[in-house]
């Protein structure tokens, strides 16, 4: 099994066991989509009902993005979502940030972009400039501004951070705070669902 950086959960040898099963052409052809799809869902369930105290335990914007967090159906696949529109900040919450790091951002919103050691500073204003930003998010960061004082907005400012987040914690084998630990440490139990799945769609497909 193989824990991917998208979030999504690879079992070997899966998708060869729906391959071969698609290939069935009888009265148990429904059944074992139907089988197949409960244990992603159960599979992805679980994996909620674990995480989402782990991320909870982080507390601040890890409890409020623990809240977001849910299961769900989507054909024979299930889907883990986390953060959207309530907690945009999810994923940082998640895999951490670089902190301490000079950032420009435009001061009617769009991502902030880090300003890398040796970069031209005018270069990566210019980026910066360049971004499209929807109008709702514009109207959303000019009125942040100007309840903080700010009369005078200018294109783009300087901030250091994101210092409210842990550090980066993204890519690799160790990657994660609540939710990638959690899909990690409880390996066996995601292959034992699948196990089980599979012992009883062959049952159902192959009877003797």
């Amino acid at each position: 099994m193989a824990i991917q950086r998208s979030g999504s959960i690879q079992v070997d040898g899966l998708n060869e066991l729906r391959r071969a099963l698609k290939k069935l052409d009888d009265e148990n052809s429904t059944e074992w989509r139907k089988e197949l799809a409960a244990a992603n869902f159960k599979v992805a369930d679980f994996v909620v009902q674990q995480a989402r105290p782990e991320m909870a335990s982080l507390g601040g914007m890890g409890a409020r993005a623990a809240a977001t967090m849910t299961a769900s159906r989507s054909g024979v696949s299930a889907r883990l979502s986390l953060g959207g529109a309530k907690a945009p900040f999810a994923e940082g919450v998640e895999f951490g940030a670089h902190r301490n790091k000079r950032r420009i951002i435009k001061n009617t919103g769009g991502r902030a972009t880090i300003v890398r050691s040796g970069e031209d500073i005018d270069v990566v204003t210019g980026r910066v400039e360049a971004q499209s930003i929807e109008t709702q998010a514009r109207g959303t960061a000019l009125k942040r501004l100007r309840g903080q004082g700010v009369t005078a907005v200018k294109a783009v400012r300087v901030i250091e951070g994101w210092n409210q987040f842990r550090s980066w914690k993204g890519n690799g084998p160790t990657a994660g705070y609540a939710l990638y630990p959690t899909m990690r440490a409880h390996e066996t139990e995601i292959i034992e669902i699948y196990g089980q799945a599979v012992d009883q769609i062959m049952t159902d497909a192959f009877p003797d």
